[in-house]
């Protein structure tokens, strides 16, 4: 690990305690804060992420979730950066008018990039081109081959300067029923070069619905993160877990990668902050989750720790 690296490592402090986070692989501490001390620069990237929303418009659960709420806290942040789903974003119903609603509210919240998933083609592919042509953001996916309009819709990644850094997204899922598979790990891992090396993206993130991981059905997020070599953060979908939390991991380089993941229904939420520093070199991190429907602080806690206590009771569609 070179010396840019260990410094974003070892720039990591916890707000609540002031304690230097030693072990680079170390899971972040539920619910703390996060703060490179080298973070007036102003070289930063912030990004507001989803996953597995399942067109959940309203409250889902005692008051917590839904995109409504999701879309209060993004008003509420400003400035704001990129925002992203995962995948999982559309209602499973064929009722159009369902369908264009999510998608109506995803653009006025300012969602930039969205991955996909089995529910989004759940209607066909016609019907999910027919649905993009309402779209503010862009679809991604780098592992299938897609045929018709879709092919043009859908995009390996996109590329966004976010002052002075820029940004590439890519996202893979497993396999969508009537569409081309190629391996996730091997197509995001060579999208993530074609931005690194040939694009000069500084970070690199990809939207991954591969879920944590998947038993004999094909590399999970965990694999993922292990075997990449030029991603900087995944942001995962497809999981049953209500993480208050990220995991700083290794790749197949012994590099870090952040792997972080939202809640289904909108019930969690994330923002993680990325400071670089004069060479663009990424030197600290803020990650931070909420509980729409809450006004956090204290109200997280205790919010996550009744979603927690009660996840068999929640919807998961």
């Amino acid at each position: 690990m070179d010396k840019a690296r260990r410094l974003f490592i070892n720039r990591m402090v916890v707000l609540t305690g002031a304690l230097a986070v030693t072990d680079p692989f170390k899971t972040f501490a539920s619910g703390n804060r996060y703060i490179n001390i080298q973070a007036a620069t102003g070289r930063e990237t912030t990004v507001y992420y989803t996953n597995d929303l399942h067109g959940n418009i309203n409250a889902v659960y005692k008051g917590f979730g839904g995109l409504n709420h999701v879309k209060t806290i993004l008003d509420g942040e400003r400035p704001r950066g990129l925002i992203v789903d995962a995948g999982g974003f559309m209602t499973g119903s064929k009722n159009p008018a369902e369908q264009i609603k999510v998608i109506r509210l995803m653009n006025a919240a300012g969602y930039c990039a969205a991955g996909l998933s089995s529910l989004e083609l759940a209607g066909g592919p016609g019907n999910l081109a027919a649905l993009a042509s309402l779209m503010k953001f862009s679809l991604i996916n780098c592992n299938h081959r897609f045929d018709g309009q879709l092919a043009k819709l859908v995009k390996p990644y996109i590329i966004t300067q976010q002052g002075a850094i820029k940004v590439g997204i890519t996202a893979v899922c497993q396999p969508l029923k009537g569409m081309h598979y190629m391996d996730a790990v091997e197509s995001a891992n060579k999208t993530a070069q074609m931005l690194k090396e040939e694009k000069k993206c500084d970070l690199v993130i990809c939207l991954s619905h591969l879920g944590d991981k998947q038993v004999g059905a094909g590399p999970g997020n965990l694999e993922l993160a292990a075997q990449s070599r030029h991603i900087d953060m995944i942001i995962g979908g497809d999981n049953d877990k209500l993480r208050g939390n990220a995991l700083v991991l290794g790749n197949k380089m012994q590099h870090e990668v952040i792997l972080t993941a939202a809640g289904w229904n909108g019930l969690m939420m994330g923002r993680t902050t990325i400071c670089f520093n004069e060479m663009n070199r990424k030197a600290g991190v803020t990650c931070e989750h909420f509980i729409p429907g809450t006004s956090g602080g204290a109200a997280f806690s205790a919010g996550l720790a009744l979603l927690r206590n009660e996840k068999n009771q929640l919807p998961h569609v």
